[in-house]
């Protein structure tokens, strides 16, 4: 029992002297990652395997586009309340596919048309899917106007996204009612 007592403070002494000499390399090669690109760390997007929990692909994330900023241009009453901070940080191809999901859905908030499950289908075909997704789910933290989408998202054929709309926003009456209801209180 003593010597089981002592090889473990042994070993866990020799763990809390190694833990800080491994953290200070890892951070000096993290700062040395960051110095050689700039001032910027690149994000990696990565797909796991649900099963093995191994990667399947890893990649950058997109990088910043140079193209002007559409989301900032926008003037209909609704754009203020949107951010534009993940909008900034896509590609030309990535803001095209955000503008159209954008479009859509300040159709849908201003229409009074019914719409069972979901929102008009948006064609997207420049994008993988995963990067159509990740489009989707900034667009989602993005623009809290458009209360009316859930988190549920899906495609059809790799190219046509769908948004799920909240059962209780699916009548056009009722999404106009609950849209000047919403914007009254937030002015």
């Amino acid at each position: 029992m003593k010597k089981t007592a002592l090889v473990l403070l042994f070993a866990v002494s020799l763990m809390f002297t190694a833990i800080p000499a491994l953290a200070a390399e890892v951070e000096a090669l993290v700062e040395d990652e960051i110095e050689s690109r700039g001032g910027f760390l690149a994000t990696t997007y990565q797909v796991f395997d649900s099963e093995t929990q191994s990667v399947l692909k890893s990649a950058p994330m997109s990088k910043r586009s140079a193209a002007v900023t559409k989301r900032t241009e926008r003037t209909d009453p609704y754009a203020k309340y949107g951010c534009t901070y993940y909008y900034s940080l896509m590609t030309a191809e990535e803001q095209a596919f955000y503008d159209r999901l954008y479009e859509t859905c300040l159709a849908v908030m201003t229409g009074t048309e019914t719409y069972y499950d979901d929102i008009p289908s948006v064609y997207e075909d420049s994008l993988t899917t995963s990067e159509g997704f990740r489009v989707i789910d900034f667009f989602l933290v993005s623009e809290p106007q458009f209360y009316y989408l859930s988190n549920s998202v899906g495609v059809g054929n790799d190219v046509y996204y769908d948004i799920s709309i909240w059962q209780q926003f699916w009548a056009g009456e009722a999404r106009a009612a609950a849209t000047k209801a919403f914007f009254d209180q937030a002015e």
